[in-house]
């Protein structure tokens, strides 16, 4: 049971929204509680869906380069690559050479180029 006595499944803003004339301080405390529903399965999925993204994209270069190396493309995403893995931001950096080390693992992008880059990314300024 939540502050005003229903149960928390039938909760909607709009139900809210018409109580409050009737209850404001039972009303902050639903809308506060609704509120942090919302971020705590926010962040449940948000760790889901940047390792769905990661896949997706990892997945489509491979679809790319499945029959034959389209080599245009490939230099312009090796170059957003390795752009992000000369920032300072350490997720950035960090999630993009584990997709270089992906590629390189899975023998998508295997050339002297993605090997370079993957090795001066071990002497990024962040230790990790």
């Amino acid at each position: 049971m939540s502050a005003s006595g229903r149960a928390s499944e039938n909760l909607s803003l709009l139900v809210l929204q018409s109580e409050v004339k009737f209850d404001l301080e039972g009303y902050t405390s639903e809308l506060v509680l609704i509120y942090n529903q919302f971020k705590s399965s926010l962040g449940l999925f948000e760790q889901v869906l940047r390792q769905l993204a990661f896949l997706h994209v990892i997945h489509g270069i491979m679809w790319i380069n499945q029959k034959h190396k389209n080599d245009p493309k490939n230099r312009a995403l090796q170059n957003i690559l390795f752009g992000m893995l000369q920032r300072k931001d350490e997720a950035i950096a960090k999630r993009a050479l584990i997709t270089l080390c992906d590629f390189h693992w899975r023998k998508v992008w295997f050339d002297d180029r993605t090997a370079n880059a993957i090795c001066v990314a071990c002497f990024h300024v962040s230790s990790k």
